[in-house]
């Protein structure tokens, strides 16, 4: 049981590193609600440790429906991921806050204009989600994802 745990936690890390930067860059464009959550449960299969999102929670629940976030959030739960969240202030970040510690998440506040687009990252992937048109869009590069890692992490350090 616990081989297979370590093999399961593991699996996306190995897969997401095998032939990095030799193979071409792949993008995906994801369009609707039901393409949006499939990308959005993709998250979960693609990564074992700790997602990072930036940007407008509250358009981006708004958009998906609070249920498929609730829903989303128990899986992730269940699955050990961690995500970083930093957001645009929102009644929905309010409320999600409180309960950071027994979701496994960890939430700042961006002290930014307003805006309702927002980024994710998770298993070498950068999805920008845009739920005003709607559309999701994936690009799998390693060197983007280590890019905009590294814009999020300024950010992070930054916030309040």
């Amino acid at each position: 049981a616990e081989i297979d745990r370590n093999y399961t936690v593991n699996l996306p890390e190995l897969l997401a590193q095998y032939n990095q930067g030799e193979s071409d860059s792949k993008i995906k464009i994801y369009k609707g609600k039901t393409e949006f959550i499939s990308i959005y449960k993709q998250s979960l299969e693609e990564e074992g440790a700790e997602i990072l999102y930036y940007g407008s929670s509250e358009d981006l629940v708004n958009f998906v429906s609070w249920e498929a976030e609730e829903q989303w959030i128990n899986d992730r739960v269940k699955k050990g991921i961690s995500i970083k969240v930093l957001s645009i202030p929102s009644k929905y970040v309010d409320k999600i806050i409180k309960d950071d510690e027994k979701e496994l998440r960890k939430t700042k506040i961006l002290e930014s204009r307003d805006f309702s687009s927002s980024f994710m990252l998770f298993g070498k992937k950068v999805v920008f989600w845009q739920p005003e048109a709607p559309l999701a869009i994936v690009i799998q590069d390693q060197f983007i994802y280590e890019m905009m890692k590294v814009i999020f992490e300024k950010a992070w350090e930054q916030a309040s």
